[in-house]
């Protein structure tokens, strides 16, 4: 009886990766996927918290710096202030004190006019003289009074003008200096705000592409596990149905390289001995007579023939 040629062996090129094959143990792989992504919120969350919280407290202190600038601003417009109402009350006492102490020399001259005069009026050929002197001095030391008096005042208003234009000026600067800077304050704060808004979302936004990129990446690392595994499983499957066909190697990454390498080995094995099979069973049919013994040797010889070289499945 003619043998049948033995099948090739070589394997095809293996087929395309496709993303619907990506989930091939779906328990095993979006467990370990989904374990992964949440130590990754976790982490995540602890690390949110605690941006957040520094951006909060940072707010808090520079809120509180910008407090007590101002207060330490308003304090020195408060001391300034004050110090030109203080010497401005200073000056009025000095002139004050100026007219008073001019009227008090005027009065010790005109006292000293009069006792002389006073002396002179004892003397009859004197008295009126004396008199009309006296008349004089009184009326000159009235109008010198007057017009020191005058002169004092003028000076004291003109000074007070000149601390008062200067006190206007500086209120002027020291308010021009607080609304600028509260405008600085706001607009710091301002951007101060805009800046953690950003950070935060900006962590948020990695935090979630993070976990987003670690659950795909797992699901394709466990895929390259989970890969073989499945293989081998339609192997044996197809092994168990006489179907000892060739085995097509793993993709470039994929895991359990070493496993595999044993698997096919021991397919290899078994095809090997089913080959040295037919071989006998070839040998034995040669010399045998016909009949029911020779035929069920026949059939056993076509099945492992066939189950080299099986049919594909349309």
């Amino acid at each position: 009886m003619t043998e049948n040629a033995t099948p090739s062996t070589k394997p095809q090129a293996p087929p395309k990766r496709h993303l619907k094959n990506f989930l091939l143990d779906k328990k095993f792989q979006l467990t370990y996927a989904l374990i992964m992504v949440g130590v990754a919120v976790v982490a995540t969350s602890i690390l949110i918290a605690l941006i957040w919280i520094q951006a909060n407290n940072a707010n808090k202190v520079a809120e509180r710096q910008f407090d007590d600038t101002k207060a330490m601003h308003e304090h020195q417009s408060k001391e300034i202030l004050g110090l030109f109402n203080k010497q401005s009350a200073k000056t009025q006492e000095v002139f004050t004190q100026e007219s008073t102490e001019t009227k008090e020399v005027f009065k010790k001259k005109t006292k000293q006019a009069t006792d002389v005069l006073a002396l002179l009026q004892t003397q009859e050929e004197f008295k009126e003289m004396a008199e009309t002197m006296l008349k004089e001095i009184e009326q000159n030391d009235a109008k010198d009074i007057k017009a020191r008096d005058e002169e004092i005042k003028k000076k004291e208003e003109l000074l007070k003008k000149e601390i008062e234009t200067v006190r206007v000026k500086k209120e002027a600067q020291l308010k021009a200096a607080k609304e600028k800077m509260d405008r600085d304050m706001t607009e710091a704060a301002a951007l101060r705000r805009q800046n953690d808004l950003r950070i935060k979302i900006g962590v948020l936004a990695f935090s979630i592409l993070f976990v987003i990129i670690l659950f795909l990446y797992t699901i394709v690392l466990t895929h390259k596990v989970a890969g073989p595994l499945f293989k081998i499983a339609r192997y044996l499957e197809r092994m168990a149905a006489n179907d000892l066909g060739p085995v097509w190697p793993l993709r470039k990454g994929d895991q359990l390289q070493e496993f595999y390498g044993h698997f096919e080995k021991a397919h290899n094995a078994m095809v090997a001995q089913c080959k040295k099979d037919i071989e006998i069973l070839a040998g034995a049919i040669e010399g045998m007579p016909d009949g029911p013994a020779k035929e069920a040797l026949v059939s056993l010889k076509a099945a492992k023939e066939l189950s080299l070289d099986p049919p594909k499945k349309s």
